[in-house]
Formats: structure tokens, C-alpha cells, sequence
């Protein structure tokens, strides 16, 4: 029985002049990006797609409400609802009547185009939101809320821009509300009988917004304490959590659960994006473990159809919305090509042939929404369809914006431009005029360089200074670059065994594994404790489970990234750095042994509390070495892979050297030739969970 998909999208850069609520940039492209992925990748033969999207003065309070009665409240119970709203979020003064339940005398909202103009027109209110959900759950579809906004909180505001409106204080009569008191109050009610007794429910969303018990999921740009960021992605002014949240749907094979979307969301902006925190919650915790939509996304297979087209040339059935990405100056995303008989699922090496059955490869020159024009270095029959196997994808480099003292930062973007062999620019780093976009910003000052985060400068290593300090701050760039790399590192589009690893994060204070208590949150915090008696703080610890729910056998590695930019594997047996999981298989971790979080000395001794750190977990159908990617701690030596024999079937080594050490190959397609043998098609995987571990300031002992 096909089904539907009743999406409403909602994104507002340019406000009512007579609204006098600042213009935003990227939220016409953040609903833009999603319209086309969902027209790209929906599984057309079990769904419909019934979407409406309400852009800038189309997204009036009016139509947004409209949107929700008319266009979403036709979704039954086999459908499938998605809110997407990219815009201001604010506060609102409470009426008195909402007191009992807004405590604190304040609404979160979310900013219509028309909101504020005159006496009449008003934000829409969390409790009006709730109310239109609770509408739409009565028929029980599968609902989903995408909020990329800010809502409460006083953060400061950012260079990036953020999506936080003033709030607004003018008293509000009852009856411009879509609800009255008993219907808030009977929300209120509902939602906390449903916390009572199930599981994992919460009256609040994870953004701080009075959502109802109505069955949904919601994720939200941050915390309520934090801001919602604008973002320079792919050269177009983004939010930055829509940015990576599509970012992780596109590179997937379209088989992630939320829980699994969410971290790696969550993760990307960690490592992109500081002080902005993604938010995951359901009012039934069993469904943050569905498919995102409920499965309404197509799974992709391993490969692309190349053929040739009478006006684009030779083009692969991928695009952008595929996770395709397209050339960078120094590379490009490039393919093996297989005739269309070849069978690419082979499950052990045993059964691949010595060599692979590639006729050739190929780059891809263009990247379109949903296919890729490339250029092919041997000539093939245009009357024929081949395979074409993803085999890398550009790494871009690191964006820094450098500003201060002239002189200084005039010479610190000249020793970027000519730091690699034969005073090339660096492979890693580029300098750009703007900060808008940059990933990192230093500041010049006379005889010292400062990197700092560009949303708040706030530092990110110990500055450099003295005569060296040109060469050590390109240095530390091209660390912070790799580190970068090896946190934003997934596997290649299409892979099938995305979304069949599992990664369970335990916890529990006894030796033993089997008393430890799996972490249900999506959000991991782990503090440390504090013992009166030795007056010494325990560090917090956790176990970790792994599963293999593909048919294949995966061989598995994790990596700890740390603030202090180090990338260690994580041993199972303190000798070996891969784990073999069996199809179907699920296994303790180093049998259990429990792992630490830190906030190290240094950083708790300068009043840092808490440290956001990474594990990252690497699964392939194939052996592969794990220690390519490992690095020191910023500040320490590098060993470079150098010549070193990366193995004829190791695609994914090369990748990781290439990460390490950009000289290994260099990624065209004329040089791409020079590889006497190709490589045999793997497929390989990630995950990771982002983890803060809090270790607070003891009120009455001191740090022994």
C-alpha cells in the first residue's frame, strides 16, 4: 500500500520591514537543500511526497498555520509528517492565565515573517505549536520536527550571524492565542502522564520549546543556552545544523536511524562548529532507534550507472543530494568504472579476484543536484551502461581568515601560499579574505599569532611567538587541518553497511561489564566524582558495545579525538588496533574493560570544566591499518607516512594516508594512472558519538 510523505518547510531569511527583526541569510537554502533531497532520494515506490514549503514573505503566521490544518492534517497513520522550520527562534512574555505552566513568565517561539508589524501580529508560541501537532498526532502518523533555530538563552551574538530574535515583551491578549487555557493546561497534563510513565519522555524539547505528548520526534539546532549558527557551506550561506544534518543524510545509504543521524550529526558540528550542541529527544525513547521519516528514504546501492547523455556527456545517476562532491583546486571525487555485469558483493577475500575488474577510472568535473558530468581516461562504447564505485573524495582544504597587525598577517598568508614542496601553497591550509566562511580565524598581533575559534575567539591552542613563529603557526594549522579530516572522515556514498555497525555507550561504577548501564541519551555527559575521603577527583568511565547487523564480516577499529587535536586508536587487547565482528555479531568491546574521559590538568587548572571529545568507529569489509590517522597532540611531532607500502587492495589506507600525508598520491586522474594495480572495491563505514565529560570545581577542597 503506498503511503505519504506530508512535509511542510518553512525557511525566512528577509523579514517584514515593519517587523524590525534582523534578515538572516542561509534559511531559504537550508529548506532548498532539504526540498531537493527529499525530491532525490524518497523511496518513490512505497511513498508520495505532498510538500509544501513556505519561503521568506510566503511564511506568514497565517500560512504557517494553514500549512499545519490544511496541508498536514491529511496525514493518517500510515503516513509520514516532517516540520521543517529554518529561522528566528525568540521569547515571548507569558499571559498571566499561562503562568502554571511557563514558570518562568516566558514563551520559547518561533518568528513568522509578519511576526511583530502591529498590535495584532504575534510569534507563533510553543503552546500554538503544541496544540497544531497534537492535532496532527490524533491520526498517529510518524512525525518528525526539525528545528534550526535558537530559542531561549543569552548567548552572545556571533560574527557568523545566529538565529535568535529579541524577544518580545508586549502583553499578549488570550484570545490571539490558537489554544485557550484548558487546552494549554489539558497539553500540559497529557505531557506529564506520558513522562510518568513512559520511558525517555520529556515535557520540554531538547531546544527549550513546550512541545505536546503527542508521539514525534524532534531535533533541534542546540541547547536552550546556547545559539543556532549560520554557516558558509559548500560556498552558500547555510545554518550550520542544517548544513550537517544534510550533510549526514546525503552521505548515507539512506538506512540511518535518528539515533545514528543524530550522532553523526552531532559529531560534525562538534568538530566544525564550538559552542553549538544539537538536540535529540522523542516522547517514546523506542523511536529514536526507527528510520529517519520512518523509512521513507530509498536506500542507495554501492555503485552509480554511468552513461553516456547526448548533452552532458558521461555522467554517473549521482549528485549532490547522492553525497557526490565536486573538484576542489588541487582534487576531485574519483571512480572505478565495472562493466554492468560485475558483481561487487563478494563477502570474503577469498572470493575477489587477484586484481580488480575495473576497465578504468574516471573524475568527475561537475557536481549537479542529481547527477555529476566526469571525465573518463580511456575511451568506452557510448551505446553501453557501466558501474562506477566511488574511490575517493576531495578533502578540502582548511579556511583561516587572519586579521590583525598588517605586517604580520601579511606574512603569515605568504608563508601559507608557499609552505609545500617547491613553494607551492599548502595542501591542507588556504587564507581567505573574508571571515565569513572561515573555519578558523588568527589574529596577528606584533611577534605573536593566536588561532581562535571565528564565533567568539575564543582560543583553540597556546599562541606561538618568537622567531619560529611563522613556521610553527602553519604548523599548527595543518594539524588542527588533519584533525579536521580524520572528524569529518565517513564512508564513500551508498555504502551498504552504513547504519548496520552499531556503537552502545555503557556506563557503571563496578569492574565488572556486566553491571554496567547502557546510555540512553543521545546527548552524553559524564562527569567525574569527587571522593571526600581522598580528596581526588575519579575520572568518569564507560564501556562500550559493538554490533555487526550486516551480513558480512566487518573488521572495526576506534578512534579518540581530543580537544588537544591527538587522534589515538583505542587497542581492544592493548596490542591489536582492529576488532573482527562476525554478520550478526555483537561484542564487549576489549571484553568489557572500561575507558575514561578527561579534562586534563592543564585545562581544569585554568578553570576549564569540560571537554568535548570524539570516538569515532571505522568498520570495512577488509583489513586496513588504523594507525595512518593517528596523530600527536597538537604541538608534538608528526611521523609522515612517507614511501611507506600501503598494500594493492587497501583503498581506505590510501584514503587515511592521504589525510595524513597528501604526497602519497596526488589525487588527478592523469596521475591516478601511474598506479600500476587498482584497487579491489571495499566497503567501509562510521560512526561516532560526541561525548563532554564534566569535571567541576569541588566548593569546599582544593585539587590535591
Amino acid at each position: 500500500m503506498s503511503r505519504n510523505l506530508y512535509a511542510l518547510l518553512v525557511g525566512i531569511n528577509q523579514y517584514h520591514p515593519r517587523s524590525h527583526v534582523p534578515h538572516l541569510k542561509g534559511c531559504v537554502n537550508d529548506i532548498l537543500g532539504m526540498q531537493a533531497y527529499l525530491e532525490g532520494r524518497l523511496s518513490t515506490d512505497d511513498f508520495h511526497l505532498q510538500m509544501q514549503t513556505l519561503l521568506d514573505a510566503q511564511a506568514t503566521r497565517q500560512n504557517i498555520i494553514d500549512g499545519f490544518r490544511q496541508h498536514l492534517s491529511q496525514a493518517k497513520s500510515d503516513d509520514v509528517v516532517l516540520v521543517y522550520y529554518a529561522g528566528h527562534g525568540a521569547q515571548a512574555s507569558a499571559p498571566e492565565a499561562f503562568w502554571p505552566v511557563s514558570p518562568s513568565r516566558m514563551m520559547e517561539t518561533l518568528v513568522c515573517y509578519d511576526s511583530r508589524i502591529d498590535r495584532d501580529h504575534w510569534d507563533l508560541a510553543d503552546k500554538e505549536l503544541a496544540q497544531l501537532i497534537s492535532e496532527i498526532a490524533r491520526s498517529q502518523p510518524h512525525i518528525t520536527v526539525v528545528l534550526d533555530c535558537c530559542h531561549s538563552g543569552s548567548g552572545t551574538r556571533t560574527i557568523v550571524g545566529t538565529r535568535r530574535a529579541e524577544p518580545d515583551f508586549r502583553e499578549r491578549p488570550l484570545e490571539s492565542f490558537l489554544l485557550t487555557v484548558e487546552e494549554a493546561n489539558a497539553i500540559e497534563k497529557q505531557t506529564k502522564d506520558q513522562q510518568a510513565n513512559t520511558s525517555g519522555t520529556r515535557s520540554l524539547s531538547p531546544a527549550g520549546m513546550q512541545l505536546p505528548a503527542g508521539r514525534h520526534v524532534v531535533l533541534a539546532a542546540c541547547q536552550n543556552i546556547e545559539e543556532a549558527k549560520e554557516y558558509l557551506g559548500s560556498g552558500q550561506p547555510r545554518g550550520a545544523f542544517s548544513y550537517f544534518l544534510q550533510a549526514s543524510l546525503t552521505k548515507s545509504s539512506g538506512r540511518l536511524s535518528y539515533r545514528d543521524l543524530f550522532k553523526r550529526t552531532s559529531a560534525l558540528i562538534h568538530s566544525n562548529t564550538p559552542a553549538q550542541s544539537p538536540q535529540l529527544d522523542a516522547t517514546h525513547a523506542e523511536d529514536l532507534e526507527q528510520l529517519f521519516l520512518g523509512g521513507a528514504i530509498a536506500p542507495t546501492t554501492p555503485y552509480f550507472t554511468l552513461s553516456h547523455h547526448p548533452d552532458h556527456g558521461w555522467i554517473v545517476d549521482g549528485g549532490a543530494i547522492h553525497g557526490l562532491q565536486g573538484p576542489t583546486a588541487e582534487e576531485t571525487t574519483l571512480l572505478e568504472i565495472f562493466p554492468l555485469e560485475t558483481t561487487l558483493e563478494a563477502t570474503t577475500p577469498k572470493q575477489r579476484p587477484e586484481t580488480s575488474a575495473a576497465i578504468t577510472q574516471a573524475g568527475i568535473t561537475q557536481v549537479l543536484p542529481q547527477l555529476s558530468k566526469i571525465e573518463i581516461d580511456e575511451p568506452l562504447d557510448i551505446a553501453e551502461t557501466y558501474k562506477a564505485v566511488v574511490m575517493s573524495s576531495p578533502l578540502p582544504p582548511l579556511q583561516v581568515f587572519v586579521d590583525g597587525n598588517e605586517s604580520d598577517a601579511e606574512a603569515l598568508k605568504q608563508a601559507i601560499a608557499t609552505t609545500a614542496p617547491n613553494e607551492q601553497p599548502s595542501l591542507y591550509v588556504q587564507s581567505v579574505d573574508q571571515l565569513a566562511g572561515a573555519d578558523l580565524k588568527i589574529i596577528a598581533t606584533e611577534q605573536r599569532y593566536q588561532i581562535t575559534s571565528v564565533t567568539d575567539d575564543r582560543p583553540l591552542v597556546t599562541a606561538t611567538s618568537g622567531e619560529s613563529r611563522i613556521s610553527k603557526t602553519v604548523q599548527n594549522l595543518e594539524h588542527i587541518a588533519r584533525w579536521k579530516a580524520i572528524a569529518d572522515l565517513t564512508g564513500p556514498p551508498g555504502s551498504q553497511i552504513q547504519g548496520a555497525i552499531g556503537l552502545k555507550i555503557y556506563t557503571g561504577t563496578e569492574p565488572s561489564h556486566k553491571a554496567a548501564t547502557e546510555i540512553t541519551d543521545p546527548c552524553i555527559r559524564l562527569s567525574y566524582t569527587y571522593s571526600d575521603r581522598h580528596h581526588t577527583w575519579h575520572q568518569p568511565l564507560f564501556r562500550i558495545k559493538l554490533s555487526n547487523n550486516s551480513h558480512k564480516t566487518l573488521y572495526c577499529a576506534l578512534l579518540y579525538l581530543n580537544q588537544q587535536y591527538k587522534v589515538d586508536v583505542i587497542k581492544p587487547d592493548g596490542v591489536n588496533s582492529l576488532m573482527r565482528l562476525l554478520p550478526g555479531q555483537e561484542l564487549w568491546f576489549a571484553n568489557g574493560a572500561a575507558l575514561s574521559g578527561e579534562v586534563t590538568d592543564a585545562l581544569w587548572e585554568q578553570g576549564i570544566t569540560e571537554a568535548q571529545d570524539l570516538l569515532k568507529l571505522i568498520a570495512c569489509t577488509e583489513e586496513f591499518d588504523p594507525s595512518l590517522i593517528t596523530l600527536q597532540a597538537l604541538g608534538q611531532p608528526m611521523t609522515t607516512i612517507g614511501s611507506r607500502d600501503l598494500g594493492n587492495t587497501k583503498g581506505l589506507n590510501r584514503l587515511m594516508a592521504r589525510i595524513t600525508n597528501r604526497e602519497v598520491e596526488q589525487q588527478t586522474t592523469r596521475a591516478i594512472r601511474l598506479v600500476q594495480q587498482t584497487q579491489i572495491y571495499t566497503d567501509w563505514a562510521t560512526t561516532q558519538t560526541a561525548f563532554t565529560f564534566v569535571r567541576p570545581k569541588h566548593p569546599n577542597h582544593k585539587k590535591q
